[in-house]
């Protein structure tokens, strides 16, 4: 699977700064919280910074684009589905540099999709991944 990501050293750097008073983290997410994203083919990875008073944490969201399940879509009307909601990534992640981050992040955004593929029933999760990279 060949990963592209849309995050940056400054904002992975300025991460914390993301999460400090954005939201308390109780199960739902916050559009606020994205900090980047990782696609691969027509899938998208959303990282989401969560926080309260006693922690700050990193977790991600999976959508699959090109199906229609009335979820959302794109401002030029493509749909999209969520696939499932995020786990979170260990504290000591936080303290990585980007690029080693990524390195770490991608097998268990692979491990995810497989996981997810056996539960997912409105496409194939594992040849949508497989797919060119579609932007959407």
């Amino acid at each position: 699977m060949n990963f592209h990501w849309y995050i940056n050293d400054d904002d992975w750097k300025n991460y914390p700064d993301k999460v400090k008073g954005a939201f308390d983290f109780d199960g739902c997410a916050n559009t606020a919280g994205v900090v980047g994203y990782a696609r691969v083919g027509e899938l998208c990875f959303d990282l989401r910074a969560w926080g309260n008073r006693s922690e700050n944490g990193l977790g991600y969201e999976l959508f699959v684009g090109g199906v229609d399940s009335g979820y959302n879509e794109t401002a030029k009307g493509y749909p999209y589905d969520l696939v499932d909601e995020y786990d979170e990534f260990p504290m000591g992640v936080l303290k990585l540099p980007l690029e080693e981050f990524k390195k770490l992040a991608e097998p268990v955004f692979e491990g995810f999709i497989q996981m997810a593929a056996h539960t997912y029933k409105r496409a194939d999760l594992i040849a949508k991944a497989n797919e060119p990279l579609h932007e959407w």
